[in-house]
């Protein structure tokens, strides 16, 4: 799994239409933070397993949980941890980045 930090500074190259703001109420931020959570393999100790340098600024690879294929892409794993936090999206229409905004953008 690939983590990375999203600071204001980086989010100022983005263009508008790349930013949908999400609001969550405290219990769907805390369901999101648990499935996530649920995606890092874990060592002996409970700790996540780091693999190595991401591709860019602090960013950072860690052994997941979970298996890709064709159709589970990094974008229906996103897409289905919106819809634990109560987000409307059908993760199964989430194959690429760009269906994953087109439906939080019809949410807005």
């Amino acid at each position: 799994m690939h983590v990375a930090e999203n600071s204001s500074h980086q989010l100022e190259r983005l263009n508008e239409e790349e930013i949908i703001e999400i609001e969550l109420t405290e219990e769907n931020f805390n369901k999101l933070i648990k499935y996530l959570n649920k995606s890092f393999s874990l060592d002996s100790n409970k700790h996540n397993i780091k693999l190595g340098k991401g591709l860019y600024g602090n960013s950072r690879f860690y052994l997941s949980n979970e298996h890709y294929h064709l159709f589970k892409t990094c974008n229906v794993w996103t897409a289905k941890g919106f819809k634990v936090a109560d987000i409307p999206i059908k993760p199964c229409f989430a194959l690429t980045s760009k269906n994953v905004m087109k439906q939080l953008s019809k949410n807005k």
